[in-house]
């Protein structure tokens, strides 16, 4: 679960959208919270294409609270919602920051009595293990971006109150797609759970002890071992296997070549912290725009679709 907010023009208001995804890729209820003391009804009677189960909250100015992250917690956790239902009689894990309003006793007894077990990421690596920020809030931006830029070339100037809602349910709708959600799963390393992953992405302070355990060199001196998800050290790589390491061309290979990086930098001293740094951030970045690209060839794909239909009329 995690807060994204964005400014409505002209009033520069404060929006906070509450978003959550599950496991099995598909997205939890949002709650979208407007600056209003009150609703005016004005502002729902226009709206077009935003669901039914959109919880709209408010609040003095626009940013959530207890009592917002409790509507969405018991709209999307509670005995009658689709992750009870999904769940069964087994316990459900909920992953969050910390933000104080969904780490106070209210959440948590509330946690404990539906037999969620809450867990709250570590300060300062939401960014590293949070799925949504890997995956899906850079698409997101992107898409609220383009759906703005289209109602400008209609001539629909502006970001209201009356609009804002519409805007954001199409870009979540092209954000919020099964291989998106579960492609953040994977590269935190959270589903399936991969240690290494993990390890790798927390940047704190820095650790007595190497971040990634190495395996012993073989012969073949491959750059990953993809059966144990350890990587080697570069320097057991000879001159023509550095030489071999190309552009990366997937996630996966973006993540070999970062455990490779960060698992060869040993001394954890302030210099080789920095490169550590560095290295992730610059995969993070590159996982985010491999997902812009996936984006891109599935519109392309779906415009040949719709123009071979026409072809065939």
């Amino acid at each position: 679960m995690l807060m994204c907010i964005m400014y409505l023009d002209g009033t520069r208001e404060f929006v906070t959208v509450i978003e959550g995804v599950c496991a099995d890729g598909t997205a939890l209820k949002p709650t979208i919270i407007l600056k209003a003391e009150e609703f005016i009804a004005e502002w729902f009677q226009k709206v077009r294409g935003v669901p039914e189960n959109i919880l709209f909250g408010r609040s003095h100015n626009g940013w959530t609270d207890e009592k917002m992250a409790m509507e969405f917690l018991k709209r999307n956790f509670g005995s009658e919602s689709t992750t009870a239902h999904k769940a069964g009689d087994e316990f459900r894990l909920l992953l969050f920051d910390g933000h104080s309003s969904h780490v106070n006793m209210q959440f948590l007894d509330f946690c404990i009595t539906q037999k969620i077990i809450p867990y709250c990421l570590p300060p300062h690596t939401t960014h590293r293990l949070q799925p949504l920020d890997i995956s899906i809030f850079s698409p997101y931006k992107h898409q609220y971006q383009k759906e703005l830029t289209r109602s400008f070339e209609k001539h629909e100037y502006g970001v209201s109150k009356e609009n804002f809602s519409e805007i954001l349910m199409i870009a979540r709708r092209a954000s919020f797609t099964p291989s998106n959600i579960q492609s953040g799963l994977r590269n935190t390393g959270l589903v399936s759970v991969n240690r290494n992953i993990v390890i790798s992405k927390i940047q704190a302070l820095p650790p007595r002890s190497p971040i990634c355990n190495t395996t012993e060199t073989n012969t073949s001196h491959t750059a990953f071992n993809s059966d144990s998800m350890h990587p080697e050290l570069l320097n057991t790589f000879s001159v023509q296997q550095i030489d071999s390491l190309d552009v990366p061309q997937s996630r996966l290979e973006i993540q070999q070549q970062e455990l490779v990086a960060l698992a060869s930098l040993r001394r954890n001293d302030s210099t080789e912290w920095g490169l550590k740094k560095i290295i992730s951030n610059l995969a993070v970045s590159a996982n985010r725009g491999l997902t812009e690209v996936e984006e891109k060839q599935r519109q392309i794909r779906n415009l040949k679709q719709q123009l071979a239909e026409i072809q065939k009329k």
